[in-house]
């Protein structure tokens, strides 16, 4: 924080980004939710142990250091150890979370660990996050590491107690491939360059942090995890969430590509499959062993989850843009099947399990990737012509038959509207309202054109388009359009492109150029 721009005294927010003002924002609320919900199975909130009480104080007055300082209360070199005093506070609250998790490891321990643990974690990642940047990814891989330990561990000691049945290792053993599944689908993959997959891992623990705080903390039915019987690695999720929240955010501010948001959609929807799975064989045992309520019920919604969320992702793998509202469809009929058998079981029982509540949550995480990313937009239907196009310059609305219309750009500066019978350029997702028989002969603008070498009209100033251009993946879709209509030698790549929308290869596939025709066969 930049302290010399506020001098003056009583101006605590004097000069701060608004992203450090939510930041730690959210890291006070996550700090206080966690000292309020059990952290044990006893059921004891962190508010009634004076060690957890005291590192959560320290880690608050960490936080407000700074904004104190602004304030007129205490001296500007106080500031300069905001970095030091964000680390201590961070690590005392670690180091005491550290303690209850080796005492559950303990034989004979048996405390368990809360959903309140994870969240007073998580907000101690999250009051770190401005002092450690660059030791982020070796910090993200110690926490997963740990969670990855204890859903191994967990399995091996319920064979080695006799208290378990053969039904109750089973059911562990599931849980257990299911967080080692969860990781590798989040944090390994995000490891390994995946910008998308760090993005749903912040997704997930979103879910699991406000599932912790609606419902995680019910007396009848809390969330509790432990190596001494069942262990999913949930309420550790938020903590992952905060320790990969650096670098998610430095990473996706510099790939602002729509398919970053699908693929990260995608992904979301292929754990709700794995979600409905779960559910149901975790009901199957249940009602193989008769010991479980309510298992043909959860039986019915886990396959129903399950076989939504399969389809959305195979939509959004296969046809990212034409099958949208197919994914809506399904991350809505996810949500309100997960909704049913939250209600049905949480008002016949009191217990709404974490992973049920899971798959509520991150079909809504899939839906607003789907909607809320500016970039997403670009692959939403629009309708270009020849003039934007050629000359790059967007231009006002213009009404075409059977095509639908994309928002111009407020920045943009308008320009007259081309003439309605110029040609309709292919762009994404549109409809052209006449299938070209062959290709259209430009007609130049005054001024504004001029005839290339291959017979092509071509604006001032267009931009030479280059074989890279046309045939990578990542290039935007209104460039592809524009490639097209700007260089028809390149034509043959834009139609090889694998990231090319269906209005695009019909417009070109509809020239009856051979080397276009070869390309298009090619993708068969």
């Amino acid at each position: 924080m930049n302290y010399q721009s506020a001098l003056a005294p009583r101006r605590p927010f004097a000069a701060v980004p608004a992203f450090d003002l939510v930041r730690d924002a959210i890291t006070a609320a996550t700090l206080l939710l966690g000292l309020s919900l059990p952290w044990t199975f006893e059921q004891t909130r962190g508010s009634m142990r004076i060690e957890i009480l005291l590192a959560t104080v320290a880690a608050l007055a960490a936080l407000a250091l700074p904004y104190a300082v602004r304030a007129g209360f205490g001296g500007y070199r106080l500031a300069e150890n905001e970095r030091w005093a964000r680390l201590g506070g961070a690590f005392l609250l670690v180091a005491v979370g550290l303690v209850y998790l080796v005492i559950d490891i303990i034989p004979g321990g048996e405390m368990g660990i809360g959903i309140g643990l994870g969240l007073s974690l998580a907000g101690a990642f999250l009051l770190a996050m401005p002092t450690a940047a660059a030791n982020w990814r070796f910090t993200l891989l110690a926490v997963g590491l740990v969670v990855a330990a204890f859903a191994i561990i967990t399995p091996i000691v319920a064979i080695t107690d006799n208290y378990f049945t053969g039904w109750d290792v089973a059911k562990i053993a599931i849980a257990a491939v299911a967080a080692l599944v969860f990781l590798w689908f989040t944090l390994w993959r995000f490891d390994a360059g995946d910008i998308a997959s760090g993005v749903l891992l912040v997704g997930v623990g979103a879910v699991v942090a406000l599932g912790g705080v609606l419902v995680g903390g019910h007396e009848l039915a809390p969330w509790l995890e432990s190596v001494e019987g069942w262990w999913l690695g949930l309420v550790l999720w938020p903590v992952l969430a905060a320790a990969a929240a650096p670098r998610v955010f430095a990473q996706v501010g510099t790939d602002p590509q729509p398919m970053l948001w699908i693929n990260a959609a995608a992904r979301g929807m292929a754990l709700v499959a794995g979600l409905g799975a779960v559910i149901t064989l975790l009901a199957l045992i249940d009602e193989i062993a008769n010991s479980g309520e309510h298992a043909w019920l959860r039986m019915v919604m886990g396959l129903a989850i399950g076989g939504a969320g399969f389809i959305g992702w195979q939509t959004l793998e296969q046809k990212p843009t034409e099958g949208r509202m197919l994914v809506y469809i399904a991350t809505g009929a996810t949500t309100l099947l997960g909704l049913v058998l939250m209600i049905l079981r949480g008002g016949i029982s009191g217990q709404v399990d974490s992973i049920e509540f899971l798959a509520v949550g991150l079909p809504t995480v899939v839906f607003l990737l789907l909607l809320v990313p500016r970039s997403v937009k670009t692959l939403y239907p629009v309708s270009v012509t020849i003039s934007e196009v050629t000359t790059g310059e967007p231009i006002p609305r213009v009404e075409v038959a059977a095509t639908t219309q994309q928002p111009v750009d407020p920045k943009a500066k308008p320009v007259i509207t081309a003439a309605p019978t110029e040609q309709v350029a292919p762009v994404p997702d549109a409809v052209p309202s006449e299938a070209p028989t062959q290709e259209a002969e430009p007609v130049a603008e005054e001024g504004a054109e001029k005839l290339a070498d291959d017979g092509s009209v071509k604006a001032k100033g267009a931009r030479e388009w280059t074989v890279e251009q046309a045939s990578n993946p990542k290039t935007p879709l209104a460039d592809l359009a524009k490639i097209a209509a700007e260089a028809p030698h390149l034509r043959s790549q834009v139609a090889a492109n694998p990231s090319t929308y269906s209005a695009l290869l019909d417009w070109l596939g509809a020239l009856g150029d051979p080397d276009v025709d070869t390309a298009l066969r090619s993708r068969e």
